[in-house]
């Protein structure tokens, strides 16, 4: 297992994989990108950078090297299901539910979407 994706939105829920991720890294030495994809229509990067920061900062206190990137798109699952088939990871790890977590779906949309089209490995934290 040699890299690992960790889409995450700026909901506290989805920093839950990085425990996950964390572990495989101790096992495998996987290489760790955490991904934030925000919709077009968003103004600024402001909270990509915060998320983003908060990623680096667990991963850093571990001493765990991770790769960040911040990603805009009209189709947040699409953006996710194309970085992860072209860039060749080997595990995605993302959280049930993200910020829309009150709609008490049983999956949120993305990672609903993601689950059903995705050709890597998934690993859906509760």
């Amino acid at each position: 297992m040699n890299k690992i994706l960790i889409p995450i939105d700026q909901s506290e829920h989805s920093m839950k994989s990085f425990e996950y991720a964390d572990q495989l890294y101790e096992k495998y030495q996987s290489e760790i990108t955490v991904l934030n994809v925000q919709k077009k229509v968003y103004d600024g990067d402001k909270p990509a950078d915060e998320i983003l920061k908060r990623a680096e900062e667990y991963f850093n206190r571990r001493e765990i090297p991770v790769v960040l990137r911040a990603e805009k798109t009209n189709d947040i699952a699409e953006k996710i299901l194309e970085i992860s088939e072209k860039d060749g990871f080997d595990l995605i790890i993302m959280t049930s539910h993200g910020m829309n977590a009150g709609k008490r779906l049983r999956l949120g949309s993305v990672t609903n979407k993601v689950v059903y089209h995705v050709k890597t490995p998934i690993l859906v934290v509760k």
